[in-house]
């Protein structure tokens, strides 16, 4: 028997949640951003336009930078036992993006706290040099 546990239901760690947007981007980046938010009930319920708003920019930027062709992880941070950080590089054709998500943990389920996207790269490539 194979039980499957959905995503609008939260995850027990915070990286399922990133595996499973990565999965469902490759297949349509609107379902994996409403998914990922779906985690987080009062995100649904509150901010429903500033998702769709999300969505809407991203599938414009895409428009213009091409074929998608996977991504890397750039960094994950661990900022408090309850929220967690991570950097994604999202390859395209014609220029990277950058994703950034904020997972949080109330209680006993992780949910996406934020997420934004930009082409901001040379952020994270600065930080990057001042930890070495």
């Amino acid at each position: 028997m194979i039980i499957f546990q959905s995503v609008s239901n939260g995850q027990d760690h915070a990286q399922e949640i990133i595996d499973q947007f990565f999965e469902e981007y490759f297949v349509s980046p609107d379902d994996a951003i409403y998914n990922a938010f779906a985690t987080n009930k009062w995100m649904m319920e509150d901010s429903r336009d500033a998702i769709d708003n999300v969505v809407f920019q991203l599938k414009n930027f895409i428009d213009l930078i091409g074929n998608y062709n996977g991504f890397e992880k750039i960094r994950e941070k661990d900022l408090t036992t309850s929220l967690k950080f991570y950097t994604y590089l999202v390859k395209y054709e014609r220029q990277p993006l950058r994703f950034t998500f904020l997972l949080y943990k109330p209680s006993e389920k992780w949910q996406l706290q934020n997420f934004k996207f930009d082409d901001s790269i040379d952020d994270d490539i600065e930080a990057s040099a001042k930890d070495y």
